[in-house]
């Protein structure tokens, strides 16, 4: 066996293409001289060989190349790590990347600009964020007059099924949100929180915001409340990545 691509998109993404105890960038930019520069190894948390650190005999030939056991580390942190199992517990490196996953949602921000839209053309869309929870989501339909989702190119039909459900579940739940009861809203969140890690944990991103379009009906203008929503690979070219501090890059 071996990783996946799939499961391989997922830790990097995940990871934010950090290592997860140094959080040193594992990518470097190509010179005039030079491709990319991977510094990074994707690491087993127990060992697919008898004998290994931290290896598990209960573990399956297909468990030890999954995700859940997969971490990512610098070169120098790898073999750190590898040298003192006793420290770096199975346990202890799951808290590990716990930890850095939850550092990375909270620490970098993504956005998409100067967004194309093909149902209203005239609509200035200039940037879009990165929508990771249900509370951020809700806000993004509530109160519109209309809607422009789109998404990707789609590699199979797991990915049409999951991203044509959710954007569906976005514009009918968004019709209905002024007339939610509070109970209502905390349980429509909940539901979006868990849809959006659905597509996160397939590699795909939802980018959202909200942009103004004048309409005119019979002789008067007025304006409407458009309800933008995205949902990308998180290999798309056009995704920019925004919020560390560069000094850790110094560390």
């Amino acid at each position: 066996m071996s990783i996946s691509t799939k499961t391989r998109k997922r830790l990097w993404a995940k990871s934010g293409n950090r290592c997860a105890i140094s959080k040193i960038e594992l990518v470097f930019e190509p010179t005039t001289e030079s491709d990319d520069s991977i510094v990074g190894e994707e690491c087993h948390i127990c060992s697919r060989t008898t004998g290994g650190p931290r290896y598990d005999l209960n573990l399956s030939e297909v468990e030890i190349d999954e995700y859940k056991n997969l971490i990512l580390l610098s070169r120098n942190y790898h073999k750190i790590v590898d040298d003192n199992p006793s420290y770096y517990t199975p346990q202890r490196l799951q808290r590990i990347k716990q930890s850095h996953e939850d550092w990375v949602r909270q620490t970098l921000d993504f956005e998409i600009r100067n967004i194309k839209s093909i149902k209203y053309p005239e609509s200035r869309i200039s940037f879009l964020s990165r929508i990771l929870t249900g509370t951020q989501l809700l806000n993004v339909i509530s109160n519109c007059h209309g809607y422009d989702f789109d998404n990707d190119e789609l590699l199979n039909e797991a990915d049409v099924e999951l991203v044509g459900a959710f954007l569906q579940n976005a514009q009918d739940w968004g019709d209905l949100v002024s007339d939610m009861e509070s109970g209502e809203r905390v349980r429509v969140k909940h539901t979006f929180s868990k849809e959006l890690q659905d597509l996160e944990d397939n590699g795909l991103w939802v980018f959202g915001g909200v942009v103004e379009r004048k309409v005119r009906l019979a002789d008067k203008i007025t304006v409407w409340r458009i309800s933008v929503l995205r949902v990308l690979h998180n290999d798309n070219s056009e995704i920019i990545k925004l919020g560390f501090d560069t000094k850790l890059d110094k560390s």
